[in-house]
């Protein structure tokens, strides 16, 4: 297959929600895996398609997807990259039971025909679903603030036009 071909089935495989079979048909028995971080349990770094299976089993065991965008593939040469937006409740570690949104971007390599490297880019400083979204007297507040403007606008414009016509 070529890489646009590859790129194109492993979009449409995550999309469906089939990831595990994206990692069964489409990389390499020795592809290399790289997040942007990683700890004792979860190095950065992993190779193996037994080990990415794993990794993925991991993801989908601890977190509650409540939706996941799949963007692209962007192609180029033997390389594509895809963007994937989802909001998730982790329900293990130091953010269970909060739900968030994660952006990353991922960028395969393509030899062979198979995957033989994924790597991840993403933030995981802060922010999730919570600064995502203002809390509801934030809202209010805010609502407040652009009715008082809209109305002064408006005020204000209606002397112009009074003034201009006057003259």
């Amino acid at each position: 297959m070529t890489t646009k071909e590859i790129a194109d089935q492993l979009v449409a495989l995550c999309r469906a929600g089939r990831n595990i079979e994206a990692v069964d048909t489409l990389l390499s028995a020795d592809v290399v895996s790289v997040e942007a971080r990683g700890d004792e349990t979860m190095p950065a770094q992993m190779s193996g398609r037994d080990v990415i299976r794993g990794k993925n089993q991991w993801w989908l065991d601890n977190h509650k997807i409540h939706s996941a965008e799949v963007k692209g593939p962007f192609p180029n040469g033997d390389r594509f990259a895809v963007i994937y937006n989802f909001v998730v409740t982790p329900v293990v570690g130091p953010m269970a039971g909060k739900k968030m949104r994660m952006e990353e971007v991922a960028l395969y390599t393509v030899a062979d025909g198979k995957v033989t490297r994924e790597e991840f880019f993403y933030d995981m400083s802060g922010g999730g679903e919570a600064a995502a979204k203002p809390k509801p007297k934030a809202r209010k507040k805010a609502k407040k603030v652009v009715a008082k403007k809209k109305a002064a606008a408006k005020a204000g414009g209606k002397g112009k036009a009074r003034t201009a016509r006057r003259k």
